[in-house]
């Protein structure tokens, strides 16, 4: 229905609003959560990697390679889907959603790579109308982004026995699979380690590592939620605790 909504308000859009509904469609319940956590994840990852990484390397910011760990010789069905549609699912989150990168650090590499000539004013009204938010108090501070250069200029789907960049991630995510299900002869010092590996929330209410659930929201409790505090607790802290407060108060999720 929002699809369509857009549609209504964007004419030119209208049959590439049904090739995508259509992709949706053809996706199994299990394909479309997928689709649309891995969306979240870029979301989330995109503020904390580029304030990172502008404070110890920004020149890295001038270029970004997204490799996702394909399954088969050939492309599956969903990892075409999600090829069509990820950039898009991206662009109207960020879009929505007030972005928690930091003032003050060197993002010159990134702005030159990735920012497009578009009206701040513009942007903000078309934004306003398009999805019902009101950022234009923030057309002085914001810089527009080209999602599509950014994200899918430098897109691949890659075997992970030849990517050393997938090898460490399957290494790292089941490592804390690992440690939360408590299979290490030492969790609580593993939960530590890994913490270190990882970037706390800008969030007050959030911490470092997200758990997502298919079904009825339960509290993870016991064990598991001890070493996630653990985790959260050790990852480096690039949000202050009063920027954490702030964003939470002024920036609420939608």
């Amino acid at each position: 229905m929002a699809i369509r909504n857009y549609a209504t308000k964007v004419p030119d859009a209208a049959t590439h609003a049904e090739e995508v509904i259509s992709l949706f469609e053809s996706l199994s319940q299990q394909e479309y959560n997928q689709c649309i956590l891995q969306a979240q994840m870029i979301c989330d990852m995109l503020p904390k990697m580029v304030s990172h990484y502008a404070d110890i390397s920004p020149n890295e910011l001038g270029r970004f390679k997204w490799v996702v760990d394909r399954k088969n010789i050939s492309e599956n069905r969903y990892e075409r889907s999600f090829k069509e549609l990820y950039v898009g699912l991206v662009t109207v989150r960020s879009k929505r959603q007030t972005s928690s990168i930091l003032a003050g650090r060197d993002y010159s590499a990134f702005f030159k790579a990735f920012s497009s000539d578009d009206d701040m004013d513009e942007v903000m009204r078309q934004s306003k109308e398009m999805y019902e938010i009101d950022h234009t108090h923030l057309a002085q501070s914001a810089v527009p982004l080209s999602f599509g250069t950014l994200l899918q200029d430098e897109f691949s789907l890659e075997d992970s026995k030849l990517s050393d960049g997938i090898q460490v991630s399957d290494l790292l995510v089941s490592s804390v699979n690992r440690c939360l299900k408590q299979n290490y002869t030492d969790n609580v010092k593993m939960a530590k380690a890994l913490g270190k590996l990882m970037i706390n929330a800008p969030r007050i209410d959030e911490q470092a590592v997200k758990i997502f659930g298919h079904g009825p929201k339960r509290p993870i409790a016991n064990a598991p939620a001890k070493l996630l505090t653990l985790m959260d607790s050790s990852s480096k802290q690039l949000y202050s605790l009063t920027f954490r407060k702030n964003f939470s108060k002024n920036a609420p999720l939608l």
